[in-house]
Protein backbone atom coordinates (compact mmCIF):
# COMPACT_ATOMS: atom_id res chain seq x y z
CA UNK A 1 0.00 0.00 0.00
CA UNK A 2 1.25 3.28 -1.19
CA UNK A 3 2.04 6.31 1.40
CA UNK A 4 -1.18 8.28 0.01
CA UNK A 5 -4.03 5.59 0.27
CA UNK A 6 -2.44 4.12 3.33
CA UNK A 7 -2.97 8.04 4.49
CA UNK A 8 -6.57 7.90 3.23
CA UNK A 9 -6.83 4.68 5.41
CA UNK A 10 -5.98 5.86 8.54
CA UNK A 11 -7.63 9.09 7.85
CA UNK A 12 -10.91 7.11 7.02
CA UNK A 13 -10.53 5.04 10.37
CA UNK A 14 -10.42 8.01 12.59
CA UNK A 15 -13.28 9.30 11.33
CA UNK A 16 -14.95 6.42 11.93
CA UNK A 17 -13.64 6.43 15.37
CA UNK A 18 -14.61 10.23 16.24
CA UNK A 19 -18.18 8.95 15.08
CA UNK A 20 -18.57 6.23 17.31
CA UNK A 21 -16.88 8.08 20.20
CA UNK A 22 -19.87 10.77 19.38
CA UNK A 23 -22.75 8.46 19.09
CA UNK A 24 -21.71 6.99 23.21
CA UNK A 25 -21.15 10.95 24.14
CA UNK A 26 -24.76 12.15 22.43
CA UNK A 27 -26.32 8.59 23.96
CA UNK A 28 -25.07 9.05 27.61
CA UNK A 29 -25.61 13.01 27.75
CA UNK A 30 -27.86 14.55 25.10
CA UNK A 31 -27.15 16.67 22.14
CA UNK A 32 -27.11 20.02 23.94
CA UNK A 33 -25.13 18.53 27.22
CA UNK A 34 -22.35 16.94 24.89
CA UNK A 35 -19.27 18.83 23.87
CA UNK A 36 -15.93 18.92 21.13
CA UNK A 37 -13.97 18.09 24.26
CA UNK A 38 -15.77 14.95 25.49
CA UNK A 39 -16.38 13.47 22.03
CA UNK A 40 -12.31 13.70 21.83
CA UNK A 41 -11.75 12.55 24.75
CA UNK A 42 -13.82 9.25 24.22
CA UNK A 43 -12.32 8.88 20.61
CA UNK A 44 -8.87 9.53 22.19
CA UNK A 45 -8.21 12.34 19.53
CA UNK A 46 -7.58 16.14 19.64
CA UNK A 47 -10.88 18.84 19.21
CA UNK A 48 -8.36 19.62 16.01
CA UNK A 49 -9.04 16.07 14.73
CA UNK A 50 -12.62 16.45 14.92
CA UNK A 51 -12.61 20.00 13.15
CA UNK A 52 -10.60 18.43 10.47
CA UNK A 53 -13.25 16.11 9.97
CA UNK A 54 -16.26 17.89 11.04
CA UNK A 55 -17.32 21.83 11.06
CA UNK A 56 -18.70 21.20 14.50
CA UNK A 57 -20.78 19.51 17.02
CA UNK A 58 -24.09 19.63 15.11
CA UNK A 59 -22.43 18.83 11.72
CA UNK A 60 -21.57 15.19 13.90
CA UNK A 61 -25.33 14.95 14.99
CA UNK A 62 -26.73 15.83 11.64
CA UNK A 63 -24.48 12.68 10.16
CA UNK A 64 -25.50 10.20 13.23
CA UNK A 65 -28.85 11.23 12.13
CA UNK A 66 -28.72 10.63 8.86
CA UNK A 67 -26.98 7.05 9.59
CA UNK A 68 -30.27 6.22 11.56
CA UNK A 69 -32.67 7.32 8.95
CA UNK A 70 -31.51 7.26 6.12
CA UNK A 71 -30.86 3.19 5.15
CA UNK A 72 -34.21 2.71 7.32
CA UNK A 73 -35.43 4.34 4.46
CA UNK A 74 -34.18 3.08 1.82
CA UNK A 75 -34.61 -0.25 2.82
CA UNK A 76 -38.50 0.28 3.69
CA UNK A 77 -39.15 2.05 0.23
CA UNK A 78 -37.10 -1.80 -1.43
CA UNK A 79 -39.42 -3.47 0.35
CA UNK A 80 -42.44 -2.55 -0.69
CA UNK A 81 -41.31 -2.56 -4.36
CA UNK A 82 -39.98 -6.04 -3.88
CA UNK A 83 -43.40 -6.90 -3.90
CA UNK A 84 -44.42 -9.16 -6.64
CA UNK A 85 -48.09 -9.52 -6.27
CA UNK A 86 -50.75 -6.29 -6.21
CA UNK A 87 -50.01 -3.66 -3.67
CA UNK A 88 -52.05 -4.75 -0.53
CA UNK A 89 -51.83 -4.59 3.33
CA UNK A 90 -50.74 -7.71 4.21
CA UNK A 91 -47.11 -6.95 2.83
CA UNK A 92 -47.86 -3.00 4.26
CA UNK A 93 -48.07 -5.46 7.35
CA UNK A 94 -44.86 -7.68 6.45
CA UNK A 95 -42.84 -4.27 5.78
CA UNK A 96 -43.58 -2.61 8.30
CA UNK A 97 -42.45 -5.88 10.72
CA UNK A 98 -39.25 -6.51 8.95
CA UNK A 99 -38.05 -3.08 9.64
CA UNK A 100 -39.34 -2.58 13.00
CA UNK A 101 -37.66 -5.73 14.19
CA UNK A 102 -34.12 -4.21 11.83
CA UNK A 103 -34.53 -1.67 14.81
CA UNK A 104 -34.77 -3.48 17.51
CA UNK A 105 -32.27 -6.55 16.79
CA UNK A 106 -29.83 -3.56 15.73
CA UNK A 107 -27.83 -2.01 18.81
CA UNK A 108 -26.16 0.83 16.09
CA UNK A 109 -29.76 1.32 14.74
CA UNK A 110 -31.24 1.52 18.59
CA UNK A 111 -28.62 3.65 19.93
CA UNK A 112 -29.12 6.01 16.75
CA UNK A 113 -33.21 6.21 17.04
CA UNK A 114 -32.49 7.00 20.54
CA UNK A 115 -30.49 9.79 20.17
CA UNK A 116 -32.84 11.20 17.39
CA UNK A 117 -35.97 10.76 19.20
CA UNK A 118 -34.84 11.48 23.19
CA UNK A 119 -31.72 12.81 22.83
CA UNK A 120 -31.84 16.11 21.07
CA UNK A 121 -33.54 18.88 22.43
CA UNK A 122 -36.04 20.48 19.70
CA UNK A 123 -35.94 24.26 20.62
CA UNK A 124 -34.73 27.09 18.43
CA UNK A 125 -31.06 26.49 19.12
CA UNK A 126 -31.45 23.48 17.53
CA UNK A 127 -34.02 24.53 14.31
CA UNK A 128 -31.80 22.77 12.07
CA UNK A 129 -32.49 19.05 13.85
CA UNK A 130 -36.29 20.25 13.17
CA UNK A 131 -35.88 20.93 9.86
CA UNK A 132 -34.06 17.60 9.55
CA UNK A 133 -37.16 16.11 11.13
CA UNK A 134 -39.78 16.98 8.98
CA UNK A 135 -37.81 16.65 5.84
CA UNK A 136 -37.59 13.10 6.83
CA UNK A 137 -41.02 12.72 8.38
CA UNK A 138 -42.49 14.09 4.97
CA UNK A 139 -40.08 11.53 2.99
CA UNK A 140 -41.69 8.41 4.80
CA UNK A 141 -45.01 9.84 4.73
CA UNK A 142 -44.65 10.34 0.46
CA UNK A 143 -43.79 6.54 0.58
CA UNK A 144 -46.97 5.19 2.24
CA UNK A 145 -49.07 7.52 0.58
CA UNK A 146 -48.28 6.53 -2.70
CA UNK A 147 -48.34 2.05 -1.74
CA UNK A 148 -51.23 3.04 -0.22
CA UNK A 149 -52.90 5.03 -2.87
CA UNK A 150 -51.82 1.49 -4.87
CA UNK A 151 -54.01 -0.57 -2.55
CA UNK A 152 -57.09 2.12 -2.28
CA UNK A 153 -56.93 2.07 -6.10
CA UNK A 154 -56.77 -1.62 -6.82
CA UNK A 155 -59.34 -2.72 -3.26
CA UNK A 156 -61.29 0.29 -2.23
CA UNK A 157 -60.55 -1.54 1.08
CA UNK A 158 -59.65 1.81 2.75
CA UNK A 159 -62.18 4.06 4.71
CA UNK A 160 -59.99 6.67 5.18
CA UNK A 161 -57.45 8.93 3.17
CA UNK A 162 -54.01 7.73 2.02
CA UNK A 163 -52.85 10.97 3.27
CA UNK A 164 -54.78 10.72 6.81
CA UNK A 165 -53.81 6.87 7.27
CA UNK A 166 -49.94 7.82 6.28
CA UNK A 167 -49.54 10.63 9.54
CA UNK A 168 -51.91 8.10 11.42
CA UNK A 169 -49.30 5.00 11.36
CA UNK A 170 -46.04 7.63 11.82
CA UNK A 171 -47.74 8.47 14.65
CA UNK A 172 -47.99 5.13 15.58
CA UNK A 173 -44.71 3.75 15.20
CA UNK A 174 -43.27 7.07 16.39
CA UNK A 175 -45.11 6.70 19.49
CA UNK A 176 -44.44 2.85 19.72
CA UNK A 177 -40.55 3.70 19.12
CA UNK A 178 -40.31 6.37 21.97
CA UNK A 179 -41.56 4.53 24.26
CA UNK A 180 -39.52 1.36 23.90
CA UNK A 181 -36.52 3.63 23.59
CA UNK A 182 -37.75 4.95 27.25
CA UNK A 183 -38.45 1.47 28.74
CA UNK A 184 -36.89 -1.25 26.60
CA UNK A 185 -37.59 -3.88 29.24
CA UNK A 186 -41.09 -3.42 29.30
CA UNK A 187 -42.06 -2.34 25.75
CA UNK A 188 -41.40 -5.80 24.05
CA UNK A 189 -41.76 -5.08 20.42
CA UNK A 190 -39.66 -8.00 19.13
CA UNK A 191 -41.95 -10.59 21.04
CA UNK A 192 -45.34 -8.27 19.99
CA UNK A 193 -44.71 -6.47 16.95
CA UNK A 194 -46.96 -8.73 14.87
CA UNK A 195 -49.64 -8.01 17.48
CA UNK A 196 -49.35 -4.44 17.75
CA UNK A 197 -49.19 -3.87 13.98
CA UNK A 198 -52.42 -6.03 13.62
CA UNK A 199 -54.39 -3.69 15.73
CA UNK A 200 -53.43 -0.89 13.53
CA UNK A 201 -53.60 -2.54 9.82
CA UNK A 202 -56.82 -4.30 11.02
CA UNK A 203 -58.30 -1.03 11.36
CA UNK A 204 -57.58 0.44 7.77
CA UNK A 205 -60.29 -2.38 6.55
CA UNK A 206 -63.45 -0.37 5.32
CA UNK A 207 -65.53 -3.00 7.52
CA UNK A 208 -68.35 -0.44 8.40
CA UNK A 209 -68.78 -2.04 11.70
CA UNK A 210 -70.65 1.11 14.03
CA UNK A 211 -68.85 2.16 16.91
CA UNK A 212 -71.41 2.28 19.82
CA UNK A 213 -73.00 5.65 19.53
CA UNK A 214 -71.94 7.26 16.12
CA UNK A 215 -73.48 6.43 12.36
CA UNK A 216 -70.87 3.95 10.66
CA UNK A 217 -68.39 5.53 8.27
Amino acid sequence: MNKVNKKKEQGLATKQDIMAAAEEVFFERGAAATTVEQIAARANVTRGAIYWYFKNKNELLVQIIDKAVIPLLDSFRTKLHEDTAEASIEHLHQSSTETLLTIVRSSDYKRRLAITLLKCEYTEEFQYLIDKHMLYHDEAREILVTYLKKIEARTSVLFKTPEVIAEAFLFYIMGMLTQFFKEPDKVNIERHVTDYLDIFFLSLINHRVPIEGRTPL
